[in-house]
């Protein structure tokens, strides 16, 4: 039989990069993606936060070069032609990369391989930042952040038993009677 030699695992390598200009523009903005178009033809622009994914799979073997060179070559070129320092974060995803991106301090480059130990050792010692709460009005507690609805009461002053209009959400009521208010059990009411 002939049998096909077995192809080697072709690795992955997805880039986040972040570009970090003195005067944003988006004429610079549209140049800094000419550069990353020059290394590879798979770019994702991100406008919003002035950064971009890019696809280094098949650059990889074009240019003859490992994650972590061809991420040195491209930074060097943005920072060479445009005077615009960068950081950068590579994995063999979307999400690790854009991890590794975040932990990145301006000016380096943090490259994750396609290998699971050392995607779990990344996971397990560069954690992003924690999500921070949003802001509250100063004087309130977490427990009264949320300024006040017509249908709650107010924290200074006691609950009224006067009608109030209900809200979006309120459940219909029905006026119950005195005969059938006088047991608290929640069971059926007897079918005749």
């Amino acid at each position: 039989m002939n049998a096909k030699p077995a192809s080697p695992r072709r690795t992955r390598a997805i880039l986040r990069i972040h570009f970090h200009p003195a005067e944003r523009s988006e004429e610079l903005y549209g140049q800094l993606l000419t550069v990353l178009d020059g290394i590879s033809s798979r770019v994702e622009p991100l406008p919003a936060d002035w950064s971009a994914y890019v696809d280094l799979t098949g650059a990889l073997t074009y240019w003859g070069r490992d994650v972590e060179g061809l991420v040195a070559v491209l930074r060097l070129r943005l920072l060479a032609l445009h005077g615009v320092p960068s950081s950068a974060g590579a994995g063999p995803t979307r999400s690790i990369a854009a991890m590794a991106a975040d932990v990145t301090p301006p000016g380096a480059a943090t490259v994750d391989r396609d290998d699971p130990y050392e995607i779990a050792g990344f996971l397990r010692t560069k954690r992003p930042p924690p999500c921070r709460a949003s802001p509250r009005p100063p004087g309130r507690s977490p427990a009264t952040a949320s300024p006040p609805s017509a249908t709650s009461p107010t924290p200074s002053s006691p609950p009224s038993s006067a009608s109030s209009a209900p809200g979006p959400h309120a459940r219909p009521t029905t006026a119950r009677t005195a005969s059938t208010s006088a047991p608290s059990s929640r069971a059926p009411p007897p079918r005749p």
